[in-house]
């Protein structure tokens, strides 16, 4: 069987495909296809392809010449390195009757990005470095993480980490998703219709639903009505998952208490956006997920999800059919 990855991704598992005797067809940087040696392969014919981080972040790599290879007519499935798959890429794959399946190996750093930013908040760092820099010998408050309530929309994998490290804190978790089922680090997990209740109640909420239709503006002024006015708005999602002027009205009005974000209905986020500079905004672009140990693990999830197909058996994060929508 022949497999399709870019040339970095190919060194990253360059023996554990050995081991599976499995052909590499190695897309170059160059945009050409060849053998694991370098030589080139333009008939090559690879039935499985992974669509790997190191091919969809690093400047300049031949992302066009890898879809022109995987819509070529012979390969069956590929392994995606991103958690979510509402791009039009991915569902221009379905829509093509191939297999798609997607990575949780950037859970553990969104996880700890939210953590970290959320004790930022809490533990006033801003307020600490500031006293520092003007040498004021100032003793800062603090919020405990311990007691708190968190509520997460979209528990699935990035929810569970992110639950799992506020639990270890001392944190009580609620968990919404579309089809509940009981988790160890969640107090209970229960179904979107609990959102605007659940919220009223929490200090820390954290966005990390699939983008889909129906998920758009999830957080509507609404359900940013219902918020605490010392309540953390966290999204680590999509930015199509909350209404950004409803976000700034509802800031302007009192609550939550901040707004950090990650992702944007606009990305990259225009200079002009008045969240730029909003005060009770914190920013970063995009890169919740930029872990030092994510390519690792998407590694390990594309060998995973290997073996079940060499095996015949069901691949773990497969897109199922639901997940195939329209787009523009």
């Amino acid at each position: 069987m022949q497999v399709l990855l870019y040339r970095p991704s190919f060194e990253r598992v360059r023996d554990a495909l050995a081991e599976r005797r499995v052909e590499a067809v190695v897309l170059e940087h160059q945009g050409h296809l060849a053998r694991a040696d370098g030589s080139p392969w333009p008939e090559a014919r690879p039935t499985v392809a992974w669509f790997s981080r190191e091919l969809m972040t690093t400047p300049g790599a031949p992302t066009g010449k890898f879809l022109k290879a995987v819509h070529g007519g012979s390969v069956e499935w590929v392994q995606s390195a991103a958690a979510g798959y509402e791009h039009p890429v991915f569902q221009g794959l379905l829509d093509a009757g191939i297999r798609l399946s997607s990575s949780d190996g950037n859970s553990d750093g969104i996880a700890e990005y939210v953590l970290a930013e959320v004790l930022a908040c809490f533990q006033r760092i801003d307020d600490r470095r500031a006293a520092q820099a003007a040498k004021r010998w100032e003793r800062v408050a603090f919020r405990e993480v311990a007691g708190s309530r968190w509520v997460i929309l979209g528990y699935g994998s990035i929810g569970r980490e992110v639950a799992r490290r506020a639990t270890a804190f001392g944190a009580e978790v609620v968990g919404i998703r579309r089809r509940p089922q009981p988790d160890e680090h969640a107090r209970r997990v229960v179904g979107p219709d609990a959102v605007s209740d659940e919220v009223a109640e929490a200090d820390v909420i954290v966005v990390s639903a699939a983008a889909n239709p129906d998920s758009r503006h999830l957080i509507n002024a609404d359900v940013l009505a219902r918020m605490r006015s010392d309540a953390v708005l966290v999204n680590v999602a999509r930015g199509a998952l909350l209404d950004e002027v409803a976000l700034r009205a509802s800031l302007d009005a009192g609550r939550p208490a901040w707004a950090l974000l990650d992702v944007f209905e606009t990305e990259p986020l225009p200079e002009d956006d008045p969240l730029w500079v909003h005060p009770k905004v914190r920013i970063s672009a995009h890169c919740s997920g930029e872990g030092d140990g994510v390519s690792a693990r998407g590694a390990r999830v594309f060998l995973e999800h290997l073996d079940a197909w060499l095996a015949g058996n069901a691949l773990r994060l497969e897109v199922a059919a639901e997940g195939r929508h329209s787009h523009p």
